[in-house]
């Protein structure tokens, strides 16, 4: 896009896209008188779209930079408002046109519209129009030239790309230790398979210690998490995709969702996770995975340290791998090495399910990477993610943003990543092509970092 193109887009005049049902003529009427040429609003009419399958491409060829959408047109779904922000020119901004009941303001308002007009339209509403769509403008452009923006690849580009040469798979993060960053790794591996790869992909919080992976997310508390899902299961003996969805979150407009952990440690030991011997807990975890499985391409499990529990040990059982998450300290090691043993001898864990993580390791620590190794009987080495000498992990952390999304650049962020390409290739191939889209000219434009 060159810089003339994005001045056009932000000067004096914008194109918009009149996308309304063919029932709604007062409002295409309203429309059509208020954006006569010359208009005291700055808003030229692109052009008119009465079905969603043609918006997209209509916006494109009629070089619109706003889309009036009302959720009436014939086809209409959420994912057409992303995908006309991620135009890979240049953002096409969708203003939601919503009846004053219901939540349809609220719902296009998440899917990524930056306003929204209730019907019926007066002069009055195409003034606030006019009023919000530059501020908007400025923010989406400065967005598309920054670090954090994550743009989409084409359905078509992802078929070319997506040739195979991986599989469905259930990833377990796990360590005996405390303090090893685990749920770090667990959730930015997940927000870059399910965002930035944009595959289907649920995260797990497990952890029986202690709830908090939504933090991670900028997510509250709420009434869909594991213990609800659990108590569901206990009631019903049943457990299907639609209760996993129910009790799940979708992290903004993305193919990720969140199953958010305990809210209450006593929780852990609520019947609904034990029972005799364990069972419950144990059919519990089984059959989430297998309601899971045809709803989602992989799903990343954050478990507690324990594998005393029963949720930790069927999680640890069932996983196709496991990430063993070990600093390059002597207790971590010490403390994964004794687990080990334990689990081996029981039979518990087999080797080749087993892959070794070292989070926060620094050479100078004093332990090598092949000490370390030598001292867990050679479990694989599956990636290698360096302490974060810049903070960037705690203050995305802060900002209840993954890492990878928000610091993409930082060395912690691309190691995370290269443990995505280990079990997603086509990912390596998605992250080059995305490399050069980020807004041509936009940063003199806009002061965008």
């Amino acid at each position: 896009m060159s810089e003339n193109d994005a001045g056009k887009s932000t000067g004096d005049r914008l194109r918009v896209l009149m996308a309304l049902d063919v029932r709604e003529v007062d409002d295409t009427q309203v429309l059509m008188a208020g954006l006569h040429k010359a208009n005291e609003f700055g808003l030229d009419i692109a052009g008119i779209s009465r079905d969603a399958a043609l918006v997209y491409d209509n916006a494109v060829e009629f070089s619109a930079d706003v889309v009036l959408l009302s959720h009436q047109l014939t086809g209409y779904t959420p994912d057409l408002i992303q995908r006309l922000y991620h135009h890979e020119e240049h953002p096409i901004l969708t203003v939601a046109v919503v009846d004053p009941v219901g939540d349809w303001a609220e719902t296009m308002t998440k899917a990524g519209a930056v306003g929204h007009l209730n019907k019926p339209l007066t002069p009055e509403k195409l003034g606030k129009l006019a009023g919000m769509l530059p501020v908007a403008m400025k923010k989406a452009y400065q967005h598309r030239s920054s670090e954090s923006y994550i743009p989409r690849v084409s359905a078509e580009v992802a078929k070319v790309i997506d040739r195979g040469g991986w599989r469905r798979q259930t990833i377990a993060i796990w360590s005996p230790a405390g303090g090893v960053g685990k749920t770090s790794i667990a959730a930015n591996l997940a927000a870059e398979l399910g965002v930035v790869a944009n595959k289907r992909v649920l995260l797990i919080d497990g952890d029986m210690n202690k709830g908090d992976v939504h933090l991670l997310f900028d997510l509250q508390v709420g009434e869909q998490n594991l213990y609800a899902l659990a108590k569901d299961f206990e009631a019903t003996d049943k457990l299907t995709a639609t209760d996993v969805k129910n009790r799940t979150v979708p992290y903004r407009n993305s193919n990720l969702r969140i199953l958010r952990g305990i809210p209450k440690t006593w929780m852990a030991s609520d019947k609904c996770f034990g029972g005799p011997d364990g069972e419950h807990g144990t059919e519990f975890i089984k059959r989430l995975l297998t309601a899971a499985e045809p709803m989602f391409d992989f799903v990343v499990c954050d478990l507690g340290q324990t594998y005393n529990h029963p949720v930790h040990l069927t999680l640890l059982q069932q996983a196709d791998m496991v990430f063993l998450v070990v600093n390059s300290t002597v207790t971590s090691v010490y403390a994964a090495a004794q687990a080990l043993e334990v689990l081996r001898k029981l039979g518990l864990l087999e080797s080749d399910r087993l892959r070794l993580v070292l989070n926060k390791f620094h050479p100078r620590h004093g332990l090598s990477r092949r000490e370390i190794q030598e001292h867990l009987d050679n479990v694989p080495i599956f990636g290698t993610i360096p302490i974060d000498e810049e903070q960037d992990v705690v203050m995305a952390l802060n900002d209840g943003e993954p890492l990878v999304l928000s610091h993409r650049k930082s060395p912690v962020a691309r190691e995370i990543g290269q443990l995505a390409v280990s079990l997603y290739p086509p990912l390596a191939d998605i992250v080059k092509i995305r490399g050069g889209k980020k807004g041509g000219g936009l940063k003199g434009l806009f002061g965008g970092s």
